[in-house]
């Protein structure tokens, strides 16, 4: 983050120049969906076309753009009122939150009734008393006719985030795909990291520790921790989605980008 941030440094510029590419997407998403690796020897199944590219969202320095806001399933807010974490009262809330979330961690059936009803009625996007958990944001967010894909950047960071404040466990790219499943309405869904190779336009490979994270990212204890709202088979579709990881030098490589063009910091090439 800081001046190193990747949402400005990496994911806009690399981006940028893949839409500027071909808007339409159809010529450059296929490849860049198979460049992410999960293990050696693994492979999925991949769409030789994507459809027409109908929304693109990632962070610009122009602020033309920004990242999307994925609103939470609603069965996985049913799943937190049913099912509260002892946490669920605790933070920087109101004496009035603080009151009603207490009344669900208690099991009050007149709160709870209250909640899961409020739930269906309410735009997902509200922050209330109600709400555990809120919008996911992928780095960058793409839609097309035919899938979905939504990709988490990372430059200096050394791992994702595994976790949120009431779902200890619930890793961050699951959490992507799980919102995006939601929507998806028939649409393939893909999620992926991108992350720095190293320091220069030759480090193509993946680090092992990223390597490592993107295993954890489909183990059995994550799928659980996750995606609790979610059946098993829903859960193992979710986590199918998943592609693993590739790196910035990759992408460069791929589509014949200019690496030492790309942002050193958030101040401009030489920092």
């Amino acid at each position: 983050m800081g001046i190193y941030d990747s949402s400005l440094t990496r994911v806009g510029p690399v981006f940028d120049l893949l839409l500027a590419s071909d808007e339409s997407g159809q010529s450059w998403i296929p490849r860049l969906l198979r460049l992410p690796t999960l293990s050696e020897g693994s492979a999925r199944a991949l769409p030789e076309r994507c459809g027409i590219l109908r929304s693109a969202k990632w962070n610009r320095e122009d602020s033309t753009l920004s990242e999307s806001k994925l609103d939470p399933p609603r069965e996985l807010l049913r799943y937190l009122i049913l099912n509260p974490p002892a946490s669920i009262a605790e933070g920087k809330v109101s004496d009035s939150t603080r009151m009603k979330r207490e009344a669900i961690r208690r099991g009050d059936p007149d709160v709870v009734s209250e909640a899961l009803t409020l739930i269906e009625a309410s735009p997902l996007s509200t922050k209330k008393w109600y709400m555990l958990e809120g919008q996911s944001q992928p780095d960058a967010h793409l839609e097309t006719d035919d899938c979905i894909v939504v990709v988490e950047g990372k430059r200096t960071e050394p791992g994702p985030t595994t976790h949120t404040t009431f779902v200890p466990g619930r890793h961050q790219m699951l959490r992507h795909i799980d919102c995006a499943w939601s929507i998806a309405d028939g649409r393939q869904v893909f999620g992926f990291f991108v992350v720095s190779g190293g320091c220069g336009p030759e480090d193509v490979a993946v680090p092992d520790n990223w390597k490592s994270a993107a295993l954890e990212t489909v183990a059995p204890q994550a799928f659980e921790a996750s995606l609790p709202h979610r059946s098993e088979e829903e859960r193992d579709l979710i986590g199918s989605c998943f592609l693993g990881a590739t790196t910035w030098q990759a992408i460069c490589a791929e589509f014949g980008f200019d690496w030492s063009a790309l942002p050193e910091t958030c101040l401009g090439p030489g920092g």
